[in-house]
């Protein structure tokens, strides 16, 4: 029997980290949006472990994954975050429901937020000239490419491209997966259209006109598209 998210995570907690000092259930479920095929997020600190791991379980009705720091090293995955501009687990910390606290979350929830409050760092003029490189060659190939089937892979990645040079040059956070959307809401609504626009005009109608503008207007953002003279290693 599937029992209610949050009784079931915190039977989960004291079940499997009854010595916890905190556990948060982040996630979908901590943001209302769940459905049935939803899993439960779990940020477990605990004293009891000196490696940071994320494990995977079935119970109470749910699939679970649990995240688990003890006090100090969680603060390692932030830096990492922080290098890879993805605030990953900030994010799920200041999303989350409390389950259990000895506190601890609070000072957790100040540095997540003062994390996300300085933004990424700013891209480099190198970091710059590898996403026009790297966007350049995937609308060429997109361009010239006639197989559908070969232009979906292309798509998929000039999408991830163009999203992550989108937010990044504009000083905002990467995101992930599903909460792109959302963080391409969050830096500019209109923009978030066009990519959604853009993606359905190729998918639906093989229509690759709006991808191809899009991703040009994007380029000429930061000097326009990059092939001749560039130079790594």
């Amino acid at each position: 029997m599937k029992e209610k998210p949050i009784e079931a995570a915190k039977k989960f907690v004291e079940y499997y980290f009854p010595k916890a000092q905190a556990a948060m259930l982040a996630g979908s479920v901590a943001r209302q949006e769940y459905n049935d095929n939803s899993d439960l997020n779990i940020i477990v600190i605990t004293d009891e472990v000196d490696t940071p791991y994320r494990q995977s379980y079935a119970e109470f009705g749910w699939n679970i994954e649990a995240f688990v720091f003890n006090n100090k090293n969680y603060m390692d995955f932030f830096e990492k975050d922080a290098r890879r501009k993805r605030p990953s687990l900030p994010n799920m910390i200041l999303e989350s429901i409390i389950l259990k606290d000895n506190q601890i979350i609070n000072i957790m929830e100040k540095q997540a937020k003062s994390l996300l409050k300085k933004g990424p760092e700013e891209l480099t003029l190198d970091e710059i000239r590898d996403f026009r490189y790297e966007i350049t060659n995937l609308l060429d190939d997109f361009e010239g490419e006639e197989d559908y089937f070969k232009n979906l892979f292309t798509v998929s990645e000039l999408i991830e491209k163009l999203k992550q040079f989108t937010l990044l040059v504009n000083g905002y956070w990467d995101s992930k997966g599903k909460y792109n959307a959302k963080a391409l809401k969050n830096f500019d609504e209109q923009i978030a259209d066009i990519f959604l626009m853009a993606m359905e005009e190729y998918y639906k109608n093989e229509n690759k006109d709006v991808l191809i503008s899009l991703t040009n207007d994007i380029l000429n953002i930061k000097g326009g598209k990059l092939f001749e003279g560039y130079r790594k290693g």
